[in-house]
């Protein structure tokens, strides 16, 4: 291969240096040979920029070879300088296929997980459990783990689990068997975070019924994700529009996808207009408010949709539309050249074949954006001012950082901003549940519930519906939301900036009496004696929430001299979820399991998960991670070395133990196989007896007078048998 290389890129071959003349003289006659003169001559060095780009060009070369992305240009050489430390080893690695994906599991994520137990046996911890279908269409659990450890609250991947079906009780025993694989303490559970479906949280049977009711009776109701919450009631105040809007941004979304030309006339149309440019993204109802994210996007370049879709009216319309196209480009101030170069662009666009279903699409667009665009555009503005309010919630508790002492507070702003948008404000009382949202009473007229900003007047029917929106996303919060749950409002009291009031006494002692697994009786009672010192305490370290994090103040060595029970019960309360962050596992699965890595197996991705969650825990890459300066003399983790060491055993026995675990499955397949063929041919000999028998019978009957009891009392009884093929 690489006298190959060399024939057909002469430029990799080596350059051929000419033997001086002096060495290459004949000796004649029968003159003596004169002493030996090496034929060698030393080589020159190449020069140090020629090697730093031969070198560059292999790298680049290595990319394009394995379609690798130009982002990991960076991280190849700073990884080929990592491993040029120590060539010694380096020289000693053998990777294939099939070792680094035991080694990746056995070896790297097993020490991980180790550890990860270790740490969940001695320390209070909360769940973040959901369920989803990957690309290759299977059922994955995915756990995530929440606990306190070196002062800071820390999230990790637990275990991603393959299920047959997703029913409560396969979920429920998924988690018992990861509690029991790894033998955690079911004590040390403080509380589990999943979605509001019957599957998760059910009063019958649901999966966080069952483990309080089997496994941890002390688990805290924190109900369920207070973000999916909200994007129920988002849609409930959408729901009164007829879903046009949402229409509207599919269409735009499929019209911009398969079509490049389109998408290069829409980006110079908002070049021209000075307008920052986006390709339309796909509307998926399940994403977090993504009617407010399109409504965005479609605002801020709806200018330009009806220059583009323009060129696409018919000629009665055009004329129609004429002056809407003029007064446009007389409000962004267009030059001569610049209204020229518009007017190609849309003769370009005009006269296009298209599909029937294309041309149909379009004609929704543009009755959108034309025929009906002030209806349109006061949805987009209603949206765009209304929805903040939910989307600022979502974006708040989706960050990492502890916030479960803030959600009740947050909850109850959100809450109220929103029924000031349509109720009188002496009308909304501190007992949010007591509203009478649907007495008219309590509401403000049409002509002043707030509709956003719209540069046209509302109607009295666009105000009505909004209205209908209201009240049914209002009607939603009251249903979804635990505005007066226990556990979330003592949880405020956890909030360093809320001292010195009797609420916070009463919220902190109701937190201590919830944590009887986590204190002794005797501890339980110091705690007490500890909250009544805390909240009368005038020097307190200070808080800011804009610059530190709350599990870091409660973890500072003067509070947990001072407040050792109070500190310890801060920790394991702070550990709760607040938010979907078990999301984002599925998101790194849809990258993992495509439809090119479709035979990847489930534990291989949960290792890959909890990799990954390691490396983002210490926001760390894996060169840092591993990272030694001094390659013969730093520390190397033995555990790990043991676990690298001892994968590709580790990976033989699983391997053993699948295939026993199949052939047990093959034959228990055949038993019943064979055990349903037998049954079979059992029922059919039956069943062709019993009939045989009603012919006998039957045949009796119409022949013979005596009942066919036995055969002295019937003189034709063997010519029955023998004409109803039953042998006498």
């Amino acid at each position: 291969m690489a006298s190959s290389a060399k024939k057909l890129f002469p430029i990799f071959a080596k350059p051929q240096l000419q033997k001086p003349s002096s060495v290459i003289e004949e000796t004649t006659g029968n003159q003596d040979p004169s002493p030996s003169v090496s034929s060698e001559v030393p080589m020159p060095r190449i020069p140090y920029s020629d090697r730093v780009s031969t070198m560059e060009a292999m790298i680049v070369a290595y990319m394009a070879e394995n379609s690798l992305p130009l982002t990991m240009a960076a991280g190849l050489v700073d990884f080929a300088k990592a491993c040029s430390r120590d060539l010694q080893a380096l020289s000693g690695v053998r990777l294939g296929k099939s070792s680094a994906a035991y080694k990746i599991k056995f070896g790297v994520a097993k020490t991980i997980k180790e550890a990860l137990v270790e740490d969940l046996k001695s320390t209070p911890f909360s769940l973040n459990i959901d369920e989803a279908t990957s690309t290759n269409n299977k059922k994955v659990l995915s756990i995530l783990v929440s606990y306190t450890k070196e002062k800071e609250v820390r999230i990790h991947h637990l275990a991603s689990v393959e299920l047959l079906r997703a029913t409560s009780s396969n979920i429920y025993e998924a988690i018992c068997c990861v509690f029991d694989r790894n033998e955690l303490p079911w004590d040390n559970l403080v509380s589990v975070l999943s979605d509001s479906c019957a599957v998760m949280r059910g009063h019958i049977s649901g999966v966080e019924t069952r483990i309080r009711q089997e496994k941890a009776p002390h688990l805290l109701d924190v109900d369920g994700d207070s973000c999916h919450h909200m994007q129920i009631i988002a849609q409930s105040f959408c729901s009164p529009f007829e879903r046009k809007l949402q229409c509207l941004f599919s269409d735009l979304y499929t019209d911009f996808k398969w079509c490049s030309e389109h998408k290069s006339s829409l980006k110079e149309l908002c070049d021209i207009l000075k307008v920052s440019f986006t390709v339309p993204q796909m509307y998926a109802g399940t994403r977090w408010l993504s009617s407010y994210d399109r409504a965005l996007e479609t605002v801020r370049m709806f200018d330009a949709y009806q220059l583009f879709y323009f060129s696409f009216l018919n000629v009665i319309d055009k004329k129609a539309y004429r002056p809407v196209i003029k007064s446009l480009l007389k409000k962004y101030e267009l030059s001569s050249s610049s209204r020229k170069q518009v007017h190609e662009i849309l003769e370009n666009l005009t006269g296009r074949r298209m599909t029937v279903e294309g041309r149909t699409r379009k004609d929704r667009i543009i009755k959108a954006i034309f025929h009906t665009s002030s209806d349109t555009m006061l949805q987009l503005e209603l949206f765009t001012s209304v929805l903040p309010i939910f989307k600022q919630y979502v974006s708040f508790f989706q960050t990492t950082t502890p916030m479960v002492h803030k959600l009740s507070d947050f909850q109850m702003s959100a809450v109220k901003k929103f029924l000031a948008c349509f109720m009188r404000p002496e009308n909304i009382t501190n007992n949010l549940l007591k509203t009478e949202i649907c007495n008219p009473s309590s509401q403000l007229p049409l002509t002043d519930i707030f509709v956003g900003h719209p540069s046209v007047e509302a109607s009295l029917t666009f105000r009505e519906k909004a209205l209908q929106g209201y009240v049914a996303a209002a009607k939603a919060m009251f249903k979804k939301l635990p505005l007066n749950s226990p556990t979330l409002v003592s949880l405020s009291g956890l909030d360093p900036s809320l001292t010195n009031h009797t609420a916070v006494k009463k919220n902190l002692d109701r937190l201590v009496g919830m944590s009887h697994f986590i204190l002794s009786k005797s501890n339980s009672d110091a705690c007490l004696d500890e909250v009544r010192a805390y909240v009368n305490d005038d020097k307190l370290p200070d808080y800011n929430d804009d610059e530190g994090r709350v599990d870091w103040w409660w973890t500072q060595d003067s509070l947990v001299r001072k407040y050792p029970n109070l500190t310890k019960v801060a920790s394991a309360m702070l550990s709760i979820f607040h938010g979907p962050q078990v999301e984002s596992t599925f998101s790194v699965m849809s990258r993992i399991i495509t439809n090119q890595t479709a035979s990847t197996t489930i534990p291989f991705l949960s290792a890959i998960q909890t990799i990954k969650y390691e490396l983002r825990l210490h926001k760390a890459t894996a060169l840092s991670y591993f990272e030694r300066k001094k390659p013969l003399t730093d520390a190397v983790s033995l555990s790990l070395c043991r676990n690298m060491k001892t994968a590709f055993c580790n990976y033989e026995k699983e391997r053993k133990a699948d295939q026993a675990r199949r052939e047990m499955k093959q034959k228990a397949m055949e038993r019943v196989k064979k055990s349903s063929s037998t049954t079979t041919a059992s029922a059919v000999k039956r069943a062709l007896i019993v009939t045989a028998k009603k012919r006998q019978l039957d045949h009796h009957t119409t022949k013979c007078s005596q009942p066919l009891a036995r055969k002295e009392n019937c003189p034709t009884y063997n010519e029955c048998l023998i004409l109803a093929s039953i042998p006498p």
